[in-house]
């Protein structure tokens, strides 16, 4: 299954038709709070809330994401 990664801004600029939320969206905004969603999704399923993540054992700051379920939902999305 197709996932649609995007800043939220950029996706809302294009306007998206609807049928794009039946994917999955991973939306990219770099915040402390909740990320802003685009239109057509009503919530995001990854969001990616940085590229400056410290993370053991990474020899340079990287990208940090969110997974917005449960580890069952997860696991049924890679199924998918």
């Amino acid at each position: 299954m197709p996932i649609i990664y995007s800043g939220s801004s950029f996706a809302s600029d294009k306007k998206l038709p609807d049928s794009f939320k039946r994917y999955p969206l991973w939306v990219a905004h770099y915040t402390k709070s909740t990320p802003k969603i685009p239109k057509p999704w009503s919530a995001y399923t990854f969001w990616q809330n940085t590229d400056k993540a410290i993370v053991a054992g990474v020899k340079n700051p990287c990208d940090h994401n969110y997974f917005n379920g449960t580890k069952e939902e997860l696991l049924n999305l890679c199924k998918k």
